[in-house]
This record gives C-alpha cells, sequence and structure tokens, in this order.
C-alpha cells in the first residue's frame, strides 16, 4: 500500500522562491510546523492509501488524462490562510495565472479518478502550504502586505502521481511517475 495524491510537482527555483516567501512568514512566527522545501507541490487530488493494482490503473488513466491537455502557464501570489482555533490552521502561497487550464486539469484528473471510485469531495482550491499549526505575532492583514512572491512565471509541462511516507518522524513526498501534457 502506498499513501498517494496527483499534484504538480514544482523544479527547484520555484521551490526555492517559496522557501523566501516561507522564511518571510517564519520571520513572524513564534509557533508552527513548516513544509520542507523538497516536499512543496500543488496537490491536483488526493487518493490515500492506494495498491499496486490501483497504481498501474491510475497511471494508465493519468496518461490518458496528460494527453488531453497542454502545457500552461502559472505563477506564484498571495498568502492566504485556512483557520483553526487559536492559529492558523494552515498558511499557503496562492497560485495565479492561467486559472482556466489549471482548473480543466484539475477537473479531468477528479473525474477520471471518479472511474476508479476515488472521490474526493473537497472543492479544489489551488494553494501551496508553507505551514502548519503556524501563530504569529503580528496581524495576518500586515503580514499579506509585506510578503510578496515575486511574478516569476511556473511553466506547467507535467503532473506526477506522488507517494507519501513518514521517514525519519518527517512527512517525505516523492514522485512515483510524471506524466507530461502532450495535448495539441
Amino acid at each position: 500500500m502506498m499513501r498517494a495524491f496527483i499534484a504538480v510537482d514544482f523544479d527547484h527555483d520555484v521551490k526555492k522562491n517559496i522557501v523566501h516567501v516561507q522564511q518571510a512568514v517564519q520571520n513572524h512566527a513564534t509557533a508552527g510546523r513548516w513544509k520542507q522545501m523538497d516536499n512543496f507541490h500543488l496537490t491536483l487530488e488526493f487518493l490515500g492509501e492506494i495498491t499496486p493494482g490501483e497504481m498501474d490503473r491510475i497511471c494508465l488513466l493519468m496518461g490518458e488524462v496528460a494527453g488531453r491537455h497542454v502545457p500552461f502557464e502559472l505563477c506564484l501570489g498571495k498568502i492566504g490562510f485556512f483557520k483553526g482555533r487559536g492559529v492558523f490552521r494552515v498558511v499557503w502561497l496562492g497560485i495565479e495565472g492561467d486559472q482556466d487550464a489549471l482548473n480543466a486539469l484539475q477537473r479531468d484528473v477528479k473525474d477520471t479518478l471518479a472511474l476508479l471510485n476515488f472521490r474526493d469531495d473537497n472543492r479544489f482550491s489551488p494553494h501551496i502550504t508553507l505551514g502548519q499549526d503556524v501563530k504569529l505575532d503580528v496581524p495576518f492583514e500586515q503580514l499579506k502586505d509585506t510578503v510578496s512572491a515575486g511574478k516569476d512565471l511556473i511553466y506547467v509541462r507535467a503532473f506526477c502521481l506522488m507517494d507519501s511516507r513518514v521517514i525519519d518522524g518527517r512527512r517525505v513526498y516523492t514522485p512515483v511517475k510524471q506524466f507530461d501534457l502532450s495535448g495539441r
């Protein structure tokens, strides 16, 4: 069994830019669990535990999905949060750019996985998790106005099946198979 999800992985330069934003938030945090640079990604669909047989079928279908979509461009957006009790449950970095292409890809992934009885009822809210259970020493609105990711382009040319494991007490995300966007 493998805990898996479908995601857009980022190249090293994009991940370095995300780290700069994360560090700017950390500078105003008194607590939090922070994502490691190698784990930054954009989740398209969470699968949960899958078997080797399910993985084979998923890979076959995701290859078909990739063949229906062309590469597109995104960029890093503004920071935001999902609120928890007394903490920011998740502090995240938003995504801007070709939202139509991103949403179409995510919808196709979701609808295709439903054929295999994978159903994630969460509404798609594209973001990159920077940290969890974060406590800030300044109001979020003040932080939001001072933290910027810049507008460097992210060229989305593929998406991946990702494996999620705990290794030495840390969550590690590893690409298992890449699906190149090859539509016309």
